[in-house]
């Protein structure tokens, strides 16, 4: 390589190659073909090598020309991309964000939280599915996702934020324990009603693992109601149906409210599970989603721990 090469020579290479000759680069672009000829010829000169074969009508590019157009494209592209992340950060974030969410998460935090987020930012619209389903992101349209898991099966293709952990409480209401006493030994739990995951059904019979300190133990009990849904879950444990074993996020303000009353308390869930806040790998966040992202993350922790009390504004 005998000369330094310019920016500017290797931007208008690309430009001529785009548009498939100098004339064509000239009307797409106004700038004149005889200039974009002179920066081509003193690329060549540069790199020493030829990079276009020119004819009257049309340019090919060389062996070389492909590879050196494959890489100088490439970098164009990231430096545009950059370009618009800056138009990006100077312009106030607007547009849809698409939310997926658990059925008791949205109703007992994300109702409280968003609020103060769509006062702080006005041209942001949030779409909120409250499902406890666990959506496919790379199919649906939606942009994030809060999972309430141990752990994230498709994590090579999902960007996860830990937010909080999560615990399993035994639950129950408070007119049920009246009417059958308080449980002294979770061996006791096989003579109650329970509402369970269909799943907490093995060939073993209905069996909850429950965890004290670092001993593990497994304990029968007597469903009365089987449901794959949290929120049914919930409602049928507060009406007196049976003991649950529900996430302490979702049964905090029941038991505050005295709906609720925890079961063998030193006894929890054996799992431990996170709250994560997630979204495609491949897929670029838009501003607005960036907003949310971080917002959720400074707040809905601190929510979450506090109960009902939600920020006065937004991050």
């Amino acid at each position: 390589m005998s000369l330094p090469v310019s920016p500017s020579d290797l931007h208008d290479f690309v430009l001529v190659v785009q548009h498939g000759g100098l004339s064509a680069a000239e009307r797409a672009t106004g700038i004149d073909k005889s200039r974009l000829s002179r920066r081509i010829t003193r690329l060549e000169q540069a790199l020493g090598v030829q990079l276009l074969r020119r004819t009257p009508r049309h340019v090919t590019l060389t062996t070389a020309g492909e590879r050196v157009y494959a890489h100088c494209r490439e970098g164009l592209l990231c430096f545009e991309r950059a370009i618009e992340e800056l138009n990006e950060l100077a312009a106030e974030p607007s547009g849809r964000v698409r939310l997926s969410c658990p059925v008791q998460i949205t109703q007992t935090y994300l109702t409280r939280l968003l609020p103060a987020f769509l006062q702080a930012y006005p041209r942001i619209q949030v779409e909120v599915e409250a499902s406890d389903r666990i959506v496919d992101l790379s199919r649906d349209p939606i942009d994030l996702a809060l999972r309430v898991r141990p752990e994230l099966e498709d994590s090579r293709h999902l960007v996860a934020r830990p937010l909080l952990p999560v615990r399993n409480w035994l639950v129950a209401s408070p007119v049920l324990m009246e009417a059958r006493g308080a449980i002294e030994d979770p061996e006791a739990l096989a003579d109650w009603p329970s509402v369970a995951w269909p799943s907490a059904v093995s060939e073993a019979g209905p069996i909850w693992a429950l965890r004290r300190h670092a001993q593990i133990e497994r304990f029968s009990h007597q469903p009365r109601l089987l449901v794959n849904n949290l929120d049914v879950q919930l409602r049928a444990v507060e009406t007196g149906i049976g003991i649950g074993l529900l996430p302490n996020v979702i049964v905090t303000n029941a038991i505050e409210a005295g709906r609720l009353a925890r079961v063998l308390p030193d006894w929890e869930g054996e799992c431990e599970e996170l709250i994560h806040l997630i979204f495609p790998r491949s897929r670029h966040p838009s501003p607005a989603t960036r907003e949310l992202i971080s917002y959720l993350c400074a707040h809905l922790p601190d929510q979450i721990r506090a109960g009902v009390q939600p920020p006065g504004q937004a991050g």
